[in-house]
Parts: C-alpha cells; structure tokens; sequence
C-alpha cells in the first residue's frame, strides 16, 4: 500500500513524500478475527465462541462473518427469518444511521460496532 502526502514547509514550499507500507497476509486475518471476535461478544452471549470461531477458520470477511453471527443470534433467539435476504435487509437499515434507542437488539449493537470503526457494513 502506497501512500502520498503533499506537506507544506515552514518556508511555504511543498513537498512530496511517498511511504510504502507492507502488511503481511497473518497480520491482516489477526484483525480481521479480532474484529469477528468483537462483534460476537456485542451479541451479549447470543451466539456460542464456537460458531464464530468457526466463522474465522472459513476465513469469511467481516462483513459476512457479521451477517452470520446476526442470522444466527436471530434464531437462536426464536426470531422467524424469511431467508438471508431478511437479515441482509435489516443490516442495510442500520447503515450509517446512528443510535436512536436503547434497545438489546443485535442490530443496534452491530450499528453502534460500525459507528465505532468495528466493522463496515454493506
């Protein structure tokens, strides 16, 4: 990953200056789990260490690793899904909107996670 800065001396002039940075594949998956990891324990317990530790070795993104955990916290909790498409849905609400209540909802949780810099949802 390059990346380019234009700074502006004490003297007026500007300069150019181009950093290249190298991040290994491990380092990567090593946030990514920490992150998954996080959104599970939003859920309060509704979804088991196990699931999302299985989520982590299918190497799934963040972002599908959050849908799963919500679709499952979703049954768990005895919720009637209409199909992934209800739970895709109910992510895309709570996209870019912040708080409004105080409610125990997943959602709201992965909401707050996104708000915070957590995850980016879809």
């Amino acid at each position: 990953m390059e990346i380019e800065e234009e700074l502006v001396e004490s003297s007026g002039q500007k300069s150019e200056v181009t950093v290249t940075v190298e991040v290994s594949p491990d380092s990567v998956r090593k946030t990514e789990s920490q992150r998954i990891i996080g959104i599970q324990a939003l859920g309060k317990g509704r979804v088991s260490d196990e699931f999302t530790l299985s989520l982590i070795s299918e190497g799934l993104s963040v972002e599908q690793a959050a849908l799963k955990i919500l679709t499952k916290s979703d049954e768990d909790r005895g919720a009637k899904l209409v199909g992934l498409q209800k739970a895709d849905d109910a992510l895309r609400q709570v996209n870019g909107k912040p708080l409004q209540t105080q409610d125990d909802s997943l959602e709201s949780d992965l909401c707050f996670a996104e708000n915070i810099g957590l995850v980016k949802l879809a």
